[in-house]
């Protein structure tokens, strides 16, 4: 069933979607791999020629998809679109997808080709935070990296520069600028210092937020993009040094 409410180089296609469901068997004798069983969700099947870009699952157990043509959600039997509508400021600012976010507090973060947008879960429908009209601090719209830190505030990184915002005065802040690279993918460790990931010429740089500086940086990692996709954080025991 299907209902109407109104990160590029996307690697899963919406026709079919497959997701993973892992079947652990614990071995406290010997390491072993776990058993990967791949089920077909059909739900998603023939709803959409658009590729997706993101993934996510909420706090409430719903799925979440970005893609080319709009966002979906999946409650476990029916599936939402939302999508642009002309002259409806409630739709999503355009329908292609970027990435998308659930962060703590449970809100749902879409960044499209033109705004940032949250979803409003009262009265189910995403309202404009970033627009052509209202960037907010931000140097454009279309938007491709988006995280939550460990004090619950929302970064954006946008060309080789990374943003806060500021609820306070309901803006972003510029945290800081690369020298090089763009910027793909960004990360918080538990001291809350920002691990990015820069394409271009940039490569893997350590952000201390304490005092404001760059410590810590690999710039050729040969055979390993820098992207979301491939970039993971542990744990620090202590702090890097440069």
């Amino acid at each position: 069933m299907l209902n109407y409410r109104s990160e590029r180089n996307g690697i899963y296609w919406v026709r079919p979607i497959f997701l993973i469901y892992f079947s652990f068997q614990v071995c406290f004798a010997f390491s072993q791999q776990p058993e990967l069983e791949f089920r077909t969700l059909d739900a998603f099947e023939n709803l959409t020629n658009g590729r997706v870009t993101s993934i996510t699952q909420d706090s409430v157990g719903f799925l979440w998809l970005g893609t080319s043509d709009g966002v979906f959600r999946f409650d476990g039997a029916t599936v939402y679109k939302y999508s642009n509508i002309d002259n409806d400021p409630n739709s999503l600012p355009a329908s292609n997808t970027n990435k998308l976010l659930a962060d703590s507090k449970n809100n749902i973060w879409a960044c499209t080709s033109d705004g940032l947008c949250l979803y409003n879960r009262e009265y189910d429908y995403f309202y404009p935070v970033v627009t052509s009209n209202d960037l907010k601090g931000l140097p454009g719209t279309d938007i491709y990296v988006i995280n939550e830190d460990k004090a619950g505030q929302i970064n954006i990184a946008f060309g080789k520069s990374i943003y806060k915002l500021d609820k306070s005065q309901n803006l972003f802040i510029k945290v800081l600028d690369l020298e090089r690279g763009k910027i793909n993918a960004i990360a918080f460790d538990e001291l809350n210092n920002i691990w990015i990931a820069a394409s271009d010429d940039g490569g893997l740089f350590y952000y201390n937020q304490q005092n404001k500086e760059i410590q810590y940086q690999v710039t050729r990692l040969p055979m390993l993009p820098l992207t979301e996709t491939n970039f993971g954080l542990q744990p620090m025991e202590e702090e890097l040094t440069a």
